[in-house]
């Protein structure tokens, strides 16, 4: 075999400089897209942990609703919740996103949430949907209320509840000049701190008052008479008009001052 030339030579290694070149650039691609796709798996992985959820066993979720700070919602139709639901529970229905969004936006991102439906489905999409917009601590009842109920575990049923028709609640507010609506919920921190507000102004005798307090883990139709957006509400009323509304804990000097400047209409 012929040996080439010195310029034949140079050919054959710059061939074979750029042969090697292209298959060390190929291998440095590979390995780069390699750890594009590893950090994209890594990402949707920390994605998934980032809004998971801790499910309960009935008994174990039961434990839980003894707790002072823990909130718990239902959020199977309001037809569904008729029929029986766990204590202290509001009903958020899921399917309507309007009235699920109104309701959940009264919840504390930062306390214990509870949350079931019948059977489980509802219940994960909605419990990741409230991780992903910052809940901490979303606890779902594996197998739902079905299981509940098949476990023998207690059930509130709304027509051994004493509910409040909107005609009697107008009746309510006839008997006195002024009359203050206040509407919260068990679980919630804000609401026993504005009702021991409220309890404080009882005890001035110089503001004559009335005070209807509506729970609205019960109250169902009246939370939706009267447009219920948080938790808790306060609402001052004049001869049966609504003439003062106030979300949140107010302060008892601000409700006396309210109730007197009321006298003045």
């Amino acid at each position: 075999m012929k040996k080439p030339d010195g310029k034949q030579a140079e050919v054959i290694k710059a061939s074979a400089m750029r042969g090697l070149f292209v298959f060390l650039h190929r291998i440095r691609t590979s390995y780069y897209l390699y750890n594009m796709k590893i950090a994209s798996l890594l990402g949707l992985l920390l994605l998934c942990l980032s809004v998971s959820f801790a499910q309960l066993s009935p008994d174990e979720f039961n434990k839980r609703l003894d707790e002072d700070s823990v909130q718990v919602i239902d959020i199977r139709t309001l037809k569904e919740f008729r029929l029986g639901y766990i204590r202290n529970a509001i009903n958020a229905d899921w399917t309507n996103r309007n009235e699920f969004q109104s309701k959940t936006a009264t919840l504390r991102k930062d306390k214990p949430l509870l949350i079931y439906c019948a059977a489980g489905g509802r219940s994960k999409a909605a419990a990741s949907w409230l991780k992903e917009r910052g809940f901490d601590s979303v606890f779902e009842l594996n197998g739902g209320f079905n299981k509940w109920k098949g476990e023998d575990k207690p059930v509130v049923y709304s027509s051994r509840e004493r509910q409040i028709s909107v005609p009697e609640y107008k009746q309510l507010l006839t008997e006195a000049e002024l009359c203050l609506v206040f509407i919260g919920a068990p679980w919630s921190e804000e609401s026993k701190r504005m009702k021991d507000n409220l309890e404080k102004l009882k005890a001035d005798p110089g503001v004559e008052h009335k005070v209807v307090e509506i729970d609205a883990a019960i109250q169902i139709q009246i939370m939706r008479y009267l447009s219920i957006q948080n938790l808790p509400t306060t609402i001052l009323y004049r001869n049966s008009n609504e003439i003062w509304r106030g979300k949140g804990i107010i302060p008892t000097e601000d409700l006396r001052a309210f109730l007197r400047e009321a006298r003045k209409f």
